[in-house]
């Protein structure tokens, strides 16, 4: 009987794996030079010491297509960027935020036109999601020409104030040689603050995380040697999506990271309703406020608290 059980669970996961894509990490980080070395300055702090930023993931634009249960966000997304664009400094947008791939989708277009039309430098990630058409990110070149776009690797940075880093971790793997060139920038960062930022949060598992099922969201190796990075570094936080129903936060020794919940909404027990988020860095404190908002009406949900 248990030799049944188990026969039939083996085949209930080959099947389960035939349908997925799986691609292994193999060139995926692909840069000649070190991407973190000499940043690129996008904004400068307000005069009495203040950043603020909107945040936002995983919008999955067209995503409302195939998956009738989920009403998709990105006019109320724009509603805020118009709203908010004299008090804004810069916005991230940490991945997935077209669901196909598809870069000539009519309302990726809308949206990315408006995102890079509100004169906001935004740094932009690329998400699982984002390679699903072609599995090619050269598609993706045009997109980060246009104005006021940055991404998808690199240091921003907010006066001489905030370091940015922006990596990929999109096929899950942030590979050796990415990981070396920014142990290399951090080495020579003199910023007050750090904020790592990327699409898939890396402690798998800790928070029920669905996406963790079959592979995991994190090389444990990898995890660690991050940990051990923001450590040594003095980088006080990270900033992730993929994982739907996010909005946690887990602190470590030194640091926290906080898995930011999906701005689309979608009817699911595996997914929450949808927020955006809104942070406040005082730069004399290092005190960093984040405000949580529900995407559907923009009433505050919840307030997070950082010391970065």
């Amino acid at each position: 009987m248990k030799r049944k059980i188990f026969t039939l669970l083996m085949l209930s996961a080959l099947l389960l794996l035939s349908s997925c894509t799986i691609q292994l990490a193999k060139d995926i980080f692909d840069y000649d030079e070190n991407p973190f070395l000499n940043p690129q300055t996008i904004a400068e702090p307000h005069e009495d010491g203040i950043i603020r930023f909107l945040a936002f993931t995983d919008l999955h634009i067209n995503r409302s297509t195939t998956q009738a249960n989920v009403t998709e966000r990105y006019e109320e997304i724009m509603t805020v960027i118009k709203s908010e664009k004299d008090e804004l400094d810069f916005i991230l947008n940490l991945g997935d935020l077209n669901d196909s791939g598809d870069v000539n989708e009519q309302h990726f277009g809308v949206f990315t036109d408006a995102l890079s039309a509100s004169g906001i430098p935004s740094v932009n990630l690329l998400g699982n999601h984002e390679l699903h058409k072609t599995k090619d990110k050269s598609i993706w070149e045009n997109f980060f020409r246009k104005k006021e776009l940055y991404g998808p690797v690199g240091c921003y940075r907010i006066g001489d104030s905030l370091s940015i880093y922006a990596l990929d971790n999109s096929q899950r793997l942030f590979t050796i040689k990415q990981l070396l060139y920014l142990e290399e920038a951090l080495a020579s960062d003199e910023g007050r603050y750090k904020i790592l930022i990327m699409h898939e949060n890396i402690t798998s598992g800790q928070a029920d995380d669905h996406s963790s099922l079959m592979m995991g969201t994190a090389d444990t190796a990898e995890r660690n040697r991050i940990y051990r990075l923001m450590a040594d570094y003095g980088a006080g936080l990270i900033l992730c999506g993929h994982h739907h129903m996010g909005d946690i936060e887990i602190p470590h020794k030194g640091f926290s990271e906080f898995n930011l919940a999906a701005a689309h909404t979608c009817d699911s027990f595996w997914e929450s309703e949808g927020y955006y988020y809104i942070g406040t860095l005082d730069t004399a404190t290092g005190k960093l406020t984040i405000d949580c908002f529900k995407s559907s009406d923009s009433s505050l949900y919840k307030e997070y608290e950082f010391n970065i």
